[in-house]
């Protein structure tokens, strides 16, 4: 996946965390995702999406509502780097350009780990 994002055009790392954010109720609610995708394909051309999430699952059933569906056939759902193999998909965050996410330390500092100067940071974060 790593070489599949360096050679894609602006490409985007969307990171859907449930778990402990879910159970407490602090998630985006659908629409928060569904209108930073419309956003970021009017602001720019993007050749790939990235999905990271730790419940992937949930996010394949509600794709239509998040907004995921509108972009299919640009979007890659990365998987397998659960537990002691998270760090992985840090690393393949950072290697995004751009990234979206919710409330989350994990995405932060892969944004802190991108090296692109004209990166684009959509979170919660404030």
């Amino acid at each position: 996946v790593g070489q599949q994002i360096r050679a894609s055009r602006n490409p985007v790392a969307i990171h859907i965390r449930r778990g402990d954010m879910a159970r407490l109720g602090w998630t985006a609610g659908w629409e928060y995702y569904q209108q930073r995708i419309i956003y970021l394909e009017q602001q720019m051309k993007v050749d790939q999406y990235y999905l990271f999430s730790d419940d992937l699952c949930w996010c394949q059933e509600h794709s239509q509502t998040l907004g995921l569906a509108a972009i299919g056939d640009r979007l890659t759902i990365v998987e397998g780097n659960q537990g002691d193999k998270a760090y992985v998909d840090m690393q393949l965050m950072a290697l995004c350009q751009h990234r979206l996410s919710d409330h989350s330390s994990f995405s932060l500092l892969a944004g802190l780990l991108c090296r692109y100067p004209d990166k684009m940071e959509i979170n919660r974060w404030g």
